[in-house]
C-alpha cells in the first residue's frame, strides 16, 4: 500500500475513493499504524501524481473532502486547457 500511487489516468476522487477502502481495511484488521484523518491526507498528498502536487502546493488542504473538491477544480481546468488547444 505504501507504494501505491495515483495513476496518471486516474482521477484524484478516484485515487481517494481506492485508499479509503484500504484504510478502511487496516482499521478493521485492528492495524496499529495511525490511519487518522491527518495521516490519511498527508499519505494522499504524498502519493499524488507530480502534476498535481504542484497544483495544490500554494494550497493549504485540511480534509480528505477539501482535498476531493480541489482536484475537481484542478482536473476540469486542465480538461478545459486540451479542449481549449
Amino acid at each position: 500500500m505504501k507504494r501505491r500511487t495515483q495513476g496518471s489516468d486516474e482521477t484524484i476522487g478516484m485515487f481517494v475513493a481506492v485508499m479509503s477502502v484500504y484504510f478502511d481495511r487496516l482499521e478493521q484488521i485492528g492495524c496499529p499504524l495511525p490511519y487518522h484523518e491527518s495521516a490519511r491526507l498527508k499519505f494522499l498528498l504524498r502519493n499524488l501524481t507530480p502534476y498535481n502536487q504542484q497544483q495544490l502546493s500554494l494550497v493549504t488542504i485540511t480534509s480528505v473532502e477539501q482535498l476531493k473538491k480541489v482536484g475537481r477544480q484542478i482536473e476540469q481546468a486542465r480538461a478545459s486547457e486540451f479542449n481549449a488547444i
